[in-house]
């Protein structure tokens, strides 16, 4: 008498539905607008896939990164710059939570907080890999206001050392600006979301007010 364990188990129908990443329209939307022109009309999943599996990709190319990367969901279900940090591999493997499918692009693989940025550098190198990402999956003006944003950054780490409170404080502004960005490519064009990339300073009244709080 055979138990449970020895019976095979196989992949349902349903189970290979829900494991596909079938964009929504409003994704959709903000994709064809971000989008490098060479993916423009390819298939959501085969694009994802092709990126997990490229050999510039150096931050932890998990399905539910990608997913929400796709039309960049910044401070959006918990989407963060920080998922751009670089995975060193051999050695952050192995703390790679058990529970991550690989191959799971679906909804039901849900995104998972990313850790907290211990000092700046962590930022400054997490939009490095985010413009290995931009500069293969978006457009020129993607790349562009990535860049500007990128170089305040830098400029920024440059004149001082911030403690893991500040560095906390700037994670959440970023993704504010981030998310602000991909709104008004929503709600006007991406011209007008380029406008974001001039916020990134240090006199912007929505960081001042962060400092404060």
């Amino acid at each position: 008498m055979t138990s449970d364990a020895d019976v095979p188990t196989l992949e349902t129908r349903a189970d290979i539905h829900s494991s596909i990443f079938r964009p929504s329209q409003v994704e959709s939307q903000i994709c064809n607008a971000i989008a490098q022109p060479a993916t423009l009309g390819k298939n959501a999943q085969a694009v994802l896939e092709a990126t997990q599996q490229a050999r510039h990709t150096r931050f932890l190319a998990i399905p539910p990164v990608l997913r929400v990367a796709y039309d960049l969901s910044f401070d959006i279900r918990g989407f963060s710059l920080i998922h751009f940090r670089r995975f060193f591999e051999g050695v952050e493997e192995q703390h790679t939570p058990d529970a991550v499918n690989m191959a799971n692009f679906g909804r039901s693989n849900s995104l998972q907080p990313a850790n907290t940025p211990a000092k700046i550098g962590e930022i400054v190198g997490a939009f490095y890999y985010l413009m290995y990402f931009a500069k293969c999956f978006n457009n020129t003006t993607v790349c562009d206001f990535i860049k500007t944003v990128s170089e305040f950054i830098v400029e920024y780490a440059a004149f001082g050392r911030p403690d893991v409170s500040t560095c906390t404080m700037l994670e959440y502004w970023i993704n504010s600006k981030l998310g602000k960005f991909r709104s008004l490519i929503q709600a006007s064009n991406i011209q007008v979301a380029a406008l974001v990339g001039q916020e990134f300073m240090r006199s912007d009244g929505h960081l001042m007010l962060t400092y404060c709080c």
